[in-house]
Parts: structure tokens; C-alpha cells; sequence
């Protein structure tokens, strides 16, 4: 009996080690939040260059909205290191998408409220429609 107890231990710390790097535990709260930052820093440059009161109002509110919501998903659906540092480089998010699994972009997907693409399509956060 012991011996199948230690055997099944093994065969599951070896299988969580197998798999996509994709499905592997990503950052730490410091990366996420670094995450975060970039993509509300794209967003704060929009509203820099915004030319109407409607479009920089608009743009102000998601640096801080897409930078919380993009912060909370690579956290809790535990984004990789190149999801992550693709992230961090800031820019256009959608060119990170490859870099997330098919469950972890739905997930930022069906987040993101409709007036920016979400619940059945839509960005990631970088503002690119």
C-alpha cells in the first residue's frame, strides 16, 4: 500500500510539470501589476492625444480599468513569463494574444464589458478594435 501511495505521489508531480509553457503558473503580483501598468499606460497616452473631451474621458477611464482588469487576469489565470513580458512591452496587446492559452484569452474576453468588445469578442485592453 505504501508503496502505491508513493507512486502515485510521483506520477503527480510529474505530470504537473509536463505541458504547454502557456499552462505553466505565471508571474508574481509584481509582474501582473507591471502588466497592468502597461496597458493602462497605453491607455493614459491615448487620452494625452486625444482631440475631443469625449474621446480623452474615454481614454482616462479605461487606463485604469483595463489596467485592473488585465492586472487581476494574469494573476488569477496565471499567465506565462512570454504572455507576461510580451505584456509588459507595452503597445498593442492583441499582439500577445498567442501568448495566452485559448482558456485564458476567453476568459479576459468574457470580462470585458460591451462598450469595449467584451462578453462575446472584442481587445484584450490595448485598445485596438
Amino acid at each position: 500500500m505504501m508503496k502505491r501511495m508513493v507512486l502515485v505521489a510521483v506520477l503527480v508531480v510529474a505530470c504537473k510539470g509536463k505541458g504547454n509553457d502557456k499552462d505553466k503558473a505565471g508571474g508574481s503580483s509584481d509582474d501582473c501589476k507591471a502588466v497592468g501598468a502597461a496597458v493602462g499606460k497605453v491607455w493614459t497616452d491615448k487620452a494625452a492625444a486625444a482631440t475631443s473631451d469625449q474621446e480623452r474621458d474615454f481614454a482616462t477611464r479605461m487606463a485604469t480599468a483595463a489596467a485592473a482588469r488585465i492586472e487581476q487576469h494574469c494573476l488569477l489565470d496565471k499567465w506565462s513569463a512570454d504572455a507576461i513580458a510580451c505584456a509588459k512591452a507595452g503597445g498593442d496587446f492583441s499582439k500577445c494574444s498567442d501568448k495566452l492559452t485559448p482558456d485564458q484569452m476567453e476568459k479576459l474576453k468574457m470580462s470585458a464589458p460591451p462598450a469595449w468588445g467584451g462578453s462575446s469578442a472584442g481587445s484584450a485592453g490595448s485598445g485596438s478594435n
